[in-house]
């Protein structure tokens, strides 16, 4: 009997708990979708600005969910393809616009994708992405969020497919080449107007502080000196094994005035995205003295950031001890 009863009141609970589950659905299923269609109707009109009307068509088997024909009046001026998928990162559903000029636009609708995936990929103001091809609707690999690439890759595709079926791509444009620029050595990147560069063999190298280089103009005039700092720990990194050693090498640009003008990592066995963190702190040395370098309080990278505060106070003692011996 009390079983009976047990079962009864558990069979009542689930009920209850379904019936509240349901409701809530209910009240909110009409909310999201209609939050949805806001947000989809808003990204139609910033990728056609003078619609006045869109037909929506359904596309079964395909991460391509819907094709849409956008009309000004009785006109058709393009058409716009919705597609998601999801992977370990969540969900992104996005749209790819044509229009008849051969333009061609994408809009993230929604994602889960972290906040590295818009600096990455998305080029929210010419409504586009980072790497695409226009006319290929193929995007060039992007290092630091392969998952992330990896599905808005597949989408594409998908939507490439499905937009050929309406659209002529011979006459979408190529995608122009930007020309590069000629890239900078890392000893221009701390002296622009360096032209030699020539090692200081009478400097008294340290265990932190290994080598020191005068940098000349084409005239020869010294524009300053670059000091090479190495450090290592052997605290555990995160993607090494643990009974290696991890090292940073530093190049710090130093003026006649020891002000630095440049910090730059030279190497490192220290996953990139870690030793990123502290680019900002580089920056803000710049035209401060040696002497008065604030500590690196980055959070984040704890062992690098370790590192690197050795380093700095390193040098200082270099530049302090050059200052009393040259007096």
């Amino acid at each position: 009997m009390r079983i009976f009863k047990t079962a009864l009141v558990l069979t009542l609970v689930g009920l209850l708990c379904g019936a509240v589950i349901g409701l809530t659905n209910y009240i909110t299923a009409p909310i999201i979708k209609k939050n949805a269609e806001k947000r989809a109707s808003e990204a139609y009109k910033s990728l056609f600005s003078d619609l006045d009307s869109v037909v929506e068509h359904e596309v079964i088997n395909s991460s391509v969910y819907a094709y849409i024909e956008v009309k000004k009046g009785n006109e058709l001026i393009g058409y716009i393809f919705k597609a998601k998928g999801s992977n370990q990162r969540g969900l992104i559903d996005l749209v790819v616009a044509y229009d008849n000029s051969g333009n061609v636009k994408v809009k993230i609708l929604e994602t889960d994708h972290t906040a590295t995936f818009y600096v990455d990929y998305v080029d929210s103001e010419n409504n586009t992405l980072v790497g695409l091809n226009k006319k290929t609707l193929v995007l060039d690999n992007i290092a630091g969020v392969t998952q992330t690439g990896d599905l808005l890759r597949a989408l594409l595709a998908d939507v490439k497919i499905e937009a050929e079926k309406y659209i002529d791509f011979s006459e979408i444009p190529e995608t122009p080449e930007e020309p590069e620029e000629p890239e900078l050595d890392i000893y221009e990147q701390l002296f622009i107007n360096k032209e030699t560069v020539e090692e200081d063999t009478s400097f008294a190298a340290t265990e932190k502080v290994t080598k020191k280089e005068t940098v000349k103009d084409v005239n020869g005039y010294i524009l300053g000196y670059v000091y090479t700092l190495h450090g290592t720990s052997t605290t555990p990194l995160h993607d090494y094994d643990e009974s290696e050693s991890n090292y940073i090498t530093l190049l710090v640009g130093v003026d006649g005035d020891n002000k630095i003008v440049g910090v730059k990592v030279l190497d490192t066995n220290h996953t990139p995205k870690f030793v990123n963190y502290h680019n900002v702190y580089f920056e803000s040395l710049i035209g401060v003295l040696v002497s008065e370098a604030p500590i690196d309080d980055v959070a984040g990278a704890t062992v690098s950031r370790g590192i690197i505060r050795d380093l700095i106070d390193a040098l200082k003692a270099v530049l302090q001890w050059e200052k009393k011996i040259n007096f």
